[in-house]
């Protein structure tokens, strides 16, 4: 019996998700094909889908940490058709220290 060849499958989204998903799959193929292209992996000798998703999840994590900073100094967004933009800065609350 043939081994069936897996193929990485989401949960089924709506349409908007699903794009997102197929473009971070995308992402991850391109990053992936750069790294073998330039023989990045041959120094940790880690595999190159493996430095992919390690470098996705770094994008995520600045992500996120890009949004707590505008949160800090109080920016709310608005979502467009293309991207998400600040349209307002909020006074900053005062933070109160204690000794």
């Amino acid at each position: 019996m043939k081994k069936k060849k897996t193929t990485r499958h989401h949960a089924p989204a709506w349409p908007a998700e699903q794009r997102r998903l197929d473009r971070v799959d995308s992402l991850r193929r391109e990053i992936t094909s750069a790294l073998n292209r330039a023989s990045a992996e041959n120094e940790s000798d880690t595999p190159d889908f493996v430095l992919a998703e390690f470098l996705l999840d770094a994008l995520k994590a600045f992500d996120r940490a890009t949004q707590q900073r505008d949160s800090w100094y109080g920016y709310q967004y608005v979502r467009t058709q293309r991207a998400v933009r600040p349209v307002v800065r909020l006074k900053r609350r005062k933070v109160r220290r204690t000794n």
